[in-house]
């Protein structure tokens, strides 16, 4: 649901496999450029400092780079021509896709390009999170296809602790 703080846990996720694997590449898309910049990149930024972790940033380019040699990378997912800038990337350790509900395209997203890129580390994750949509797609047929080997999490805004008075 709306303001359950997944936004900001998805930041964490990626993170989390930055510092674990040096040298490779973390991808944090949602619908487009925008929102990946103020939803993914500026909370990114933030938790690097307040952890005082170093990095290079350019935010134009949408590319946080640590010391250990990983790059960030922060997209949209509007268009196809965006998508397939990541044909071909390998040593993929997380890719984030927020708002996966909302993606047109996600099937091929999900089978030609992420699949593939994240085949080279073992514990590598790919994270579809979002509210979801209201109509029928393929987000919702993975979220309701109970045969699938896919770890699902749901929780709303009553359970994000940072909310003041939720009720």
């Amino acid at each position: 649901g709306r303001r359950s703080g997944k936004s900001v846990c998805n930041q964490y996720l990626v993170l989390k496999h930055a510092l674990k694997h040096r040298d490779s590449i973390c991808l944090y898309m949602n619908r487009n450029f925008d929102n990946a910049i103020s939803q993914g990149y500026n909370t990114m930024t933030k938790i690097l400092d307040d952890m005082n972790i170093p990095y290079q940033a350019s935010r134009g380019n949408g590319l946080i780079t640590l010391d250990n040699g990983t790059q960030i990378f922060y997209r949209g997912a509007s268009n196809t021509v965006d998508i397939d800038k990541f044909r071909g990337v390998a040593k993929m350790a997380v890719a984030v896709i927020d708002e996966a509900g909302h993606i047109k395209g996600l099937r091929y997203l999900l089978t030609e390009i992420l699949q593939p890129a994240t085949m080279d580390i073992a514990d590598s994750q790919i994270i579809l999170s979002g509210t979801p949509p209201r109509t029928k797609n393929y987000a919702y047929n993975l979220w309701n296809n109970r045969d699938a080997n896919i770890k699902r999490y749901n929780w709303n805004f009553m359970s994000n602790p940072f909310i003041p008075n939720r009720e």
